[in-house]
């Protein structure tokens, strides 16, 4: 069998041999020695270190890596194809904003302005990404494939002045949210009103329809999942909950 030093394993893996000594002090993975006491690797330690590399680009944390390694039953070709599907989607991503970029610098450097149609692709499709990462599967589960897939067209296909004006709303919405969390009576009753009026014109935008039902629910959603419940209260706590209740008190429910 192959034996490899830790300067051969440095050079074939790319990293320090600081990293590679870290690793082991983790556990992650167990040199051998030689006759002269030097650390020396076999094939079975590579396969353990590129599977490392693999897990951390992922950002898996290495108490996990370290469970993954030890768990000769764990699928890691399942796990790698779940994660291939989306490096795909995130060089799809990052295609289209360089060719965003390339398409902005152009044009400036002919000074000519951008066609609409162009200005705002990447930017719409990063936020697709984002929020598919983050939401899709909860999405489709509430309301369905078709729904799901109407909503991401809808919004993919935002004029250069819609785009302006959802993330003009979104900091209306918030500003709203302030108000009426400092407000009393019939001044905080007028800001709810206008914390649903504005996140109607939002989702309205988003999904290119706007169904009474459909909004509630979501409300309903951004206050039950803790990670749509966390973009809202980590600008003020209360504030998912003080969206649905604005919803709600003025759809009557």
């Amino acid at each position: 069998m192959m034996l490899y030093t830790i300067d051969d394993v440095s050079k074939l893996t790319g990293l320090s041999k600081r990293a590679l000594r870290f690793y082991e002090e983790k556990g992650l993975i167990k040199s051998k020695r030689n006759q002269a006491n030097y650390r020396v690797y076999d094939s079975f330690d590579l396969d353990r270190i590129q599977t490392i590399l693999f897990l951390t680009a992922f950002e898996i944390d290495l108490a996990t890596i370290k469970v993954i390694l030890n768990d000769p039953d764990f699928d890691l070709l399942s796990l790698y194809e779940t994660h291939l599907g989306s490096l795909y989607e995130k060089r799809q991503q990052l295609d289209l904003i360089i060719s965003n970029l390339t398409l902005t610098m152009d044009a400036k450097r002919r000074n000519e302005p951008m066609k609409d149609t162009d200005k705002f692709k990447g930017f719409k499709q990063d936020l697709v990404y984002k929020n598919e990462k983050l939401y899709k599967k909860e999405v489709i589960e509430k309301y369905g494939q078709e729904a799901y897939e109407s909503s991401k067209k809808a919004f993919l296909n935002m004029s250069e002045s819609d785009f302006n004006r959802f993330k003009t709303l979104e900091e209306s919405l918030f500003e709203a949210l302030e108000k009426a969390s400092k407000a009393t009576g019939a001044l905080k009753d007028t800001y709810m009103q206008e914390i649903y009026l504005t996140h109607k014109a939002w989702i309205t935008l988003a999904w290119g329809y706007y169904n009474e039902e459909a909004h509630l629910g979501v409300c309903q959603m951004y206050l039950d999942d803790e990670r749509f419940k966390k973009h809202y209260d980590s600008r003020k706590e209360g504030f998912a909950q003080l969206l649905l209740d604005s919803v709600k008190k003025s759809l009557n429910r």
